[in-house]
């Protein structure tokens, strides 16, 4: 399974039923024109069953916080700390945006401005009432490339103004149209800006969302509680979660088996393929998943600087035999582009571009005039999944005469490395945000940005496609451009995605309703204990 330390890594290097039928987007991918309020829908929550309010729920999980940080992109974050906040708004499980702290939203004709009519009477944890002058300090927070590690400062800076005409109101103004906006909101939480400014900043969490936050004791715990007076009546049902760490993902396992805690996040793959069916547990799959792993090409270093050797190792990839015998079935296909299938950039035929060919590659290297080769690759250490991943490639590239060393390195080594872009050829890695649109993805991934920080292939065709990408509204105008997009990293093959990866949790029986938001989060809202 990919490990969540390699899903910690991703965010450094690269993020249910339709209930808007009056909020279709006038383009693939954007926001509508006009929302009347919604109610928020979690992808990938279970059916309804018999329940009782109340409780309180003991969560297993392996990655520790990075730190309190409201604004902080990563897994562990998205399970805990987002819990602890709402955002103005989310998307439903086809992608379509619903009303959370903003009710409703219109855009201006020219697409760069969205007024905001906030909902009225809701609280920060703290008893202060939410308004209108509370979203610029978080925008600007999100600004700051100090903050977290820095993914939103990008996407922050779009927004020029905020206008805060009354207390339920906010006017967000874009530098030019952007079609990721609302993207960026899924990640947007709205905190309490007296806390960000103030003494309790990076110690305490108070936003306004389902959860409360009560402690954090490092390496041991995390514990949330239910905000009695969340703004939707009924929600949340349980009373407590409690996110117990483990160092070693086995003897989480064990404590699930022997009822000492209700779940686990990310269990081990042969774990939860032994279990996933039993009666006696409940299994909550992340169906609309966009996180992955893959391999990239460093293209700078000789002789992958030629994209035919690069095309060559593509379709020395076996794809297949990763996805059946490493990860075994249990992510699905596998994958050439990233995009999961709801996303609007996805092409069934391109995605299966690369099959396992020895032959073609072969081909592809006597055209480049490589006959034998020899290069690092780099990857987490502490994944067994990684390093059988990196065995099978190790042995097929071999066929090909090129000699591949494999070098796990430890978090640090590993982000500098491959800044650094010295003394490897290839890197295996996992990689988020395939869910969202391509626009997003080119800046919130280091894999994916023109500035080329962890690939080293900078071109003018690719900084012209992600340029347009970013303003395109005119859906066949976006359409032509996603073919365009998929085109190029199929020819160019400097990011080669392998198989799709699936959050889940894996849960005693009694536990029901666990849900999947958006950012790819667990969604508690309607968990709830039989």
């Amino acid at each position: 399974m990919l490990s969540r330390r390699a899903l910690l890594e991703a965010v450094g290097s690269g993020a249910g039923i339709a209930l808007l039928a009056a909020c279709t987007p006038n383009t693939p991918g954007a926001a509508p024109t006009s929302a009347p309020a919604q109610t928020p829908v979690s992808a990938g929550a279970a059916p309804a069953v018999q329940s009782k309010p109340g409780g309180s729920v003991k969560l297993g999980v392996t990655a520790e916080l990075p730190n309190l940080e409201s604004h902080q992109m990563s897994p562990s974050t998205f399970n805990v700390v987002y819990q602890v906040h709402d955002r103005l708004v989310e998307y439903d499980a086809n992608r379509q945006p619903v009303g959370q702290l903003a009710e409703s939203w219109d855009f201006s004709p020219d697409r760069r401005q969205v007024t905001f009519k906030l909902r009225q009477g809701v609280k920060f944890h703290s008893g202060r009432e939410f308004t209108s002058a509370d979203i610029p300090p978080n925008v600007k927070h999100a600004a700051d490339p100090k903050t977290g590690i820095g993914n939103l400062s990008v996407m922050s800076q779009w927004i020029t103004d905020i206008q805060t005409p009354d207390k339920y109101t906010a006017v967000l103004v874009t530098d030019q149209p952007r079609p990721s906006l609302f993207d960026y909101l899924q990640f947007l939480n709205i905190t309490d800006p007296e806390t960000l400014q103030g003494p309790d900043a990076g110690t305490k969490l108070v936003g306004t969302g389902p959860y409360t936050f009560v402690e954090w004791v490092q390496g041991d715990h995390v514990t949330l509680r239910k905000n009695a007076n969340y703004w939707k009546s009924g929600t949340p049902s349980l009373d407590e979660q409690e996110f117990r760490i483990f160092s070693d993902p086995q003897a989480m396992v064990v404590q699930l088996e022997a009822s000492a805690i209700d779940g686990v996040i990310a269990a081990p793959l042969r774990d939860l393929a032994r279990l996933k069916d039993d009666p006696n547990y409940h299994y909550f799959p992340n169906q609309a998943a966009g996180t992955y792993t893959l391999i990239v090409a460093n293209t700078t270093q000789p002789p992958l600087d030629k994209k035919e050797v690069r095309q060559a190792v593509n379709y020395a990839l076996d794809r297949k035999r990763i996805a059946d015998n490493v990860y075994l079935g249990l992510y699905g296909p596998p994958k050439a582009l990233p995009w999961t299938p709801q996303n609007p950039a996805y092409d069934a035929a391109k995605n299966a571009a690369y099959g396992y060919d020895l032959d073609k590659a072969k081909s592809l290297l006597q055209q480049a005039g490589v006959s034998n080769a020899q290069f690092d690759m780099i990857m987490p250490a502490g994944s067994a999944e990684y390093a059988s991943v990196a065995q099978i490639i190790q042995a097929d590239l071999a066929t090909l005469g090129i000699q591949v060393g494999l070098k796990p390195l430890e978090t640090a080594a590993f982000n500098q490395a491959g800044l650094s872009k010295q003394g490897f050829g290839l890197i295996q890695d996992g990689s988020l945000f395939a869910q969202l649109l391509p626009s997003a993805i080119t800046v919130l991934s280091s894999f994916y940005q023109p500035s080329a920080p962890k690939t080293g292939l900078v071109s003018d065709q690719y900084t012209q496609l992600v340029n347009s990408l970013s303003v395109e509204l005119d859906p066949a105008k976006q359409k032509a451009l996603y073919d365009q997009l998929n085109d190029f990293l199929i020819d160019q093959s400097h990011i080669m995605p392998l198989v799709a990866t699936i959050g889940s949790v894996l849960a005693r029986a009694n536990l029901n309703g666990v849900g999947w938001m958006s950012y790819e989060g667990i969604d508690m809202r309607g968990a709830s204990l039989s």
